[in-house]
């Protein structure tokens, strides 16, 4: 690994040098000098501390923008009978914001709300018996109907002797 100057990295990143030394002083660096060597910790201290400084922290977003355009077309016939095409384009920008609140209630649990009593689930109950036993009627008819069909046609002779 070879050691970089202060004044090669500036020149790497195409920044002036008292710029890039003062971005190494407010990142804890300690260099004051062009010729003084940086190290790949050094680097790595100032990304940490341009990263926080640009906002790429980790915190989570509260704000989310959405974005659409939808393109249409017109066919217009103007006063002369001559059939146009115009084209359209709309574009529809929303921004979502949640307040302080919504956070504060989407991290609680909320407990269900119970909107059947016990006479509403006992009549679901009996309807749901009913309903199962419909099935059950309905499948013996149809076994049966197939069952008809399996069985072999049974063809009289009449014998006139």
């Amino acid at each position: 690994m070879s050691q970089y100057t202060v004044e090669q990295f500036a020149s790497e990143l195409n920044l002036p040098v008292d710029l890039l030394l003062d971005q190494l002083k407010n990142a804890g660096v300690k260099k004051s000098d062009s010729k003084d060597e940086l190290s790949e910790d050094d680097k790595s201290a100032l990304l940490n501390f341009l990263k926080q400084s640009h906002g790429d922290s980790q915190k989570p977003k509260n704000k989310i923008t959405l974005t659409r355009k939808q393109n249409t077309e017109i066919k217009k016939t103007d006063s002369t009978g001559r059939s146009r095409t115009i084209q359209v384009e709309v574009r529809k920008k929303r921004t979502l914001i949640k307040t302080p609140e919504e956070l504060k209630t989407e991290t609680e649990v909320i407990a269900p709300k119970v909107i059947l009593d016990d006479a509403q689930q006992k009549i679901r109950d009996q309807e749901k018996a009913r309903h199962d036993a419909l099935m059950k009627a309905q499948a013996d008819d149809k076994q049966k109907a197939e069952e008809k069909k399996q069985e072999p046609k049974k063809t009289h002779r009449w014998n006139n002797s």
